[in-house]
Order: C-alpha cells, then structure tokens, then sequence
C-alpha cells in the first residue's frame, strides 16, 4: 500500500490504534534493518574487508518450540513468535554477514529427541523454511536435544533421522582453497567410562582421516562440534585434539559467547595449559560475553568459539548470532557477537504500550462522561432559568 493511500486511513484512526500501529511497526520490521545496518557496521569497523577471508554465519541452539511443552491453549502463538523472531533475526544477519558458509552447531530442535517420528517431519520442516535459504552452504551439527548425548546416550535412529534429512554428522571437507572443515557428534558426558571416549575417538579419526591433512601441511582445521571441548576435563578432549589437530574449534550447547586458549593440546598428556581468551583475570569464562575477538591461529595452539545461542527462548537475555573471518594466508581470525535485544523487551513494549493505550482510552471515556454530564447540567439550569422567566 503506498504512503499516499496509507495516510488518509491512519487520519481516521483514534490515537490509541495509531499508537499500537507505530510499536508493532517498530518492533517487527524498523528494528531488523537497524540491526542489519549495525551488525553490518561492526563488522567492518572490526574485522575490515572480507577480501581473502572464508567467512561463517553460526547460528547456534535455535531450539524451534516444539508441540509437547508449549502451553495448550497459547503454544500457536509462542510457537509463531519464537519462529518469527528466529526467521528475521536470521534475515538480518545473513544481509550483515553475506557470509561463504552458515554453521549450525546443533540443538536444532528443542524437543528433537522425544519427539514421534510425525512431529520430527514437522520440526525438520519448520527448520528448513526459517533457516536453509537461499542458496548457500551449510553445515548442520547435531545437538543433545536432537540426537542425545548430555544426560543420555546418542539415540542411533534419530543420528540415522537427521542424517537422512541434513547429510552426514560428521564429515571433514574444505573450507577455501587450503582449509579445511572437520565436524563431529562428540559429546563426552555420554560415555561411561575413558576408553569409551577414546573408542569413538579413534573410530571418528577413521572416518575422517582420509580427508584430514596431516600436521605440518598446508592450511589451517577447523573443527565444529555441538558440545564444548576446552571446558571438559582433559582426559575427555585430550584424544581427540592430539588426533585431528585443529587450529580452531567453534561450538554452542553453553547458550553463551565466550573463547578459550589451549597451548600444548597437540602435544602429549599434560602439556597443555589453558586461559580465557582475552586473558583476563577472574577464571576460565572471565570473558563472557564476549563481544569480539581477534587472533592468529598457530600450530600446537587450539581456540574454541562458544557461540551463543539465536534464540530468546533458551533462559538467557544475551542472544545473538556469530561472524567469523579466517584469512586463509596467515590465520588471523575475527570473531564478532552479533547482539540481539532479547524479544521479552520488545513483548514488554507491547504490554506496556497496550497499559498506556488502556489508561488513555479510560482517560477519555471518564472525561467525555464528564463533559456529558456537565452539558446536562448546564442545559437543566438554562431550562429553570427560561421557565421562570416566562412565568
């Protein structure tokens, strides 16, 4: 509808539907192109140019509402909201980033495990029409939620469900001319003991090794998991990264923006030494959130991006999506947090924007009252006036 013919419609609304008007306005569509422009200025004020960079787009723990757990009576609607906030989010930091690959780091799904097999069809659906446009590359992890693996153990014909839809879990393949991507479906608290731990490893480092270069060659590794690497104990990790070697390794599950430095994760048992990156006093997650992060990748030294999560449902304000830059000549690495304001604000907005429209319309209901019985008043006393002067 153009402005023109918009204008004359609004001249006839009261005030309270103007107002209510201008909040769903802002808060559904002016606030996503401003976070656009922003993320889209962040970008390039710290991370410059993406000239000779392999770009990521990580969009980590989406968790779309499933059926079971949403309220009977308003699941449809939180269920539309948690996707549209999803679904605009996105657009926007796929318009800021315009990055080379789009990583989903798992937790797709938020009831992906229990769910029957008619209502993961369904989830799997509502996920490709949020996320899997338009035509780029993906790389899609699977998470506890989807396939197990925190408090349980990985359900094998959910891992076959998901690979059927989205392609392999765990996979090695080349990033840009010399890097390579590795991804795995590792979760540690899934096994009983550490030589189950180290039989997976080595049964992950079969698969992959045909295609992972060996140390010393050309590129840099990136390694994308669900579960978090550096956080676990060092009997847990230790293995894998003396196996695949990565230089870089970006995971989510956490719900939070973070980065860790492990020297020595390649050498032997013991060697290594971990420190919040940047290093800052006050423990391992002394950085969270982190806003953005800048290094260099090296041999021996692994890094771990904790990505946040995407969406508002997930327990924590700090929301966002993750842009990283990996310049292939030399490893220097960018990462920025790219922020959301947490949809609850904005739900705030519109109960108290609907408050205030409520009080102004009572306002205005007791003054035309008032007006009313004023006019009575004074007619019924012009009235007893002109009688007894016609007496």
């Amino acid at each position: 509808m153009r402005l023109s013919k918009l204008r004359p419609l609004l001249a006839n609304w009261p005030m309270e539907l103007k107002i209510i008007f201008g909040v769903v306005v802002f808060n559904e569509l002016i606030i996503y192109y401003y976070y656009s422009w922003a993320w889209w200025w962040k970008i390039y004020s710290i991370c410059g140019s993406p000239e000779g960079d392999v770009t990521f787009l990580i969009a980590s723990d989406p968790q779309i509402q499933g059926y079971r757990d949403e309220s009977q009576a308003l699941g449809w609607l939180t269920r539309w909201d948690a996707d549209m906030f999803l679904f605009k989010g996105y657009s926007a930091a796929l318009s800021a980033a315009k990055p080379s690959t789009v990583l989903f780091p798992g937790d797709l799904i938020d009831e992906g495990l229990s769910a029957p097999p008619a209502a993961l069809s369904d989830y799997m659906a509502r996920f490709r029409g949020l996320f899997l446009w338009p035509k780029r590359r993906w790389l899609i992890l699977a998470g506890d939620n989807d396939v197990g693996g925190e408090a349980e153990p990985v359900n094998s014909g959910r891992v076959a469900d998901y690979e059927r839809q989205f392609g392999r879990l765990e996979g090695s393949d080349k990033a840009g001319q010399s890097m390579r991507m590795l991804w795995l479906r590792f979760y540690a608290d899934a096994f009983r003991c550490q030589r189950e731990i180290e039989r997976h490893v080595a049964s992950a480092y079969a698969h992959l090794a045909p295609n992972t270069p060996e140390t010393g060659s050309a590129g840099f590794r990136i390694l994308a998991n669900h579960a978090n690497l550096l956080t676990q104990r060092p009997t847990q990790f230790r293995p894998l990264l003396r196996l695949l070697r990565p230089h870089l390794v970006i995971t989510g599950h956490r719900h939070r923006a973070f980065a860790l430095r492990c020297d020595g994760c390649w050498s032997p048992a013991g060697a290594e030494t971990m420190a919040p990156y940047p290093d800052k006093r006050g423990g391992p997650y002394a950085t969270e959130p982190l806003d953005s992060a800048k290094f260099t990748l090296t041999d021996g030294i692994v890094y771990e991006i904790g990505s946040p999560t995407c969406s508002y449902r997930m327990g924590t304000l700090e929301v966002a999506y993750g842009y990283l830059a990996v310049r292939e000549s030399d490893g220097r690495v960018c990462y920025v947090s790219l922020w959301l304001v947490s949809r609850f604000y904005w739900l705030g907005l519109y109960v108290l924007c609907l408050l205030l429209c409520a009080g102004y319309w009572l306002f205005r209901r007791i003054r035309a009252f008032g007006e009313t019985e004023r006019s009575r008043l004074i007619a019924r006393r012009r009235s007893k006036s002109v009688h007894f002067g016609v007496a």
